[in-house]
């Protein structure tokens, strides 16, 4: 059987990736960055932080949602760092899953800890799903990826400010009469 050359005007056949990666990037990555968007306006007109500590909070969260729209970004228009992206953002949820656990023992409650083990879970699911899947490893090869200066510089940013707030939170835990980040006397609880 005589096999007959490809045609070289024709286009080069595009890989689409899988429903779960549509998933993890509408259902997990954008929800969380709208949930985020909308906290971030909350604490800012709320003006229950001190300055310094809504710098730190503002900063923070904005390195979670300027991540979550790269990692977005980046999938669709098929950057060879978009698998950087997204274990960034799933890096950035680990470290604040970490400081909910720390504050939780704090405050010696358990309100959270379905929550925690819930969402501890389904981090190193798609943390394994975005890193191992074959699919992914077509459309991404292992050996083309890249992880850049700006996804380094948005995580340092990130936890530089998150630990930073987390101690002034966790020192006017401890010792309600320094209150270093509240601009009230009375506690106030706040979403983290």
């Amino acid at each position: 059987m005589i096999k007959l050359p490809d045609d070289p005007n024709k286009e080069p056949e595009r890989l689409c990736f899988d429903g779960w990666v549509h998933f993890f990037l509408w259902g997990n990555v954008l929800s969380n960055t709208i949930l985020l968007s909308l906290q971030l306006d909350t604490i800012v007109h709320s003006g229950v932080l001190t300055p310094p500590f809504l710098a730190l909070r503002v900063g923070y969260l904005i390195a979670f949602i300027l991540t979550g729209a790269m990692t977005i970004i980046s999938f669709y228009t098929r950057q060879k760092n978009a698998i950087a992206w997204a274990t960034t953002f799933l890096v950035m949820v680990a470290f604040n899953l970490l400081e909910i656990i720390v504050l939780i023992c704090i405050n010696y409650t358990n309100a959270r800890l379905a929550y925690i083990i819930n969402a501890g879970i389904w981090l190193i699911f798609w943390l394994y799903l975005i890193r191992n899947a074959y699919n992914l490893k077509k459309i991404f090869p292992p050996e083309e990826r890249e992880w850049r200066l700006p996804e380094r510089i948005i995580l340092v940013v990130f936890i530089a400010c998150m630990g930073c707030y987390s101690v002034g939170v966790i020192q006017t835990e401890l010792d309600p009469y320094h209150n270093t980040i509240y601009t009230r006397d009375m506690q106030v609880q706040i979403a983290i």
